[in-house]
């Protein structure tokens, strides 16, 4: 890695970790409207939206429990 490299690796990572924390708060949005309903067509839908922003979120750290 050239010097000249490190702002731009760094900003990157900067931008990676603020992507990560916004898909971490959606997921946690939308699995607060999860635990809100019983099965059905709402709940699956709703999972589906949970289970991409867990999937899009790179950083394992930032991965609900479970």
């Amino acid at each position: 890695m050239k010097t000249a490299d490190f702002p731009r690796l760094l900003a990157l990572d900067a931008l990676q970790l603020y992507n990560d924390l916004n898909f971490r708060r959606e997921a946690d949005r939308v699995k607060e409207q999860m635990d809100a309903l019983e099965p059905g067509e709402q709940y699956d839908k709703l999972k589906v939206m949970y289970d991409a922003y867990v999937k899009n979120t790179k950083e394992k750290a930032l991965h609900p429990p479970g």
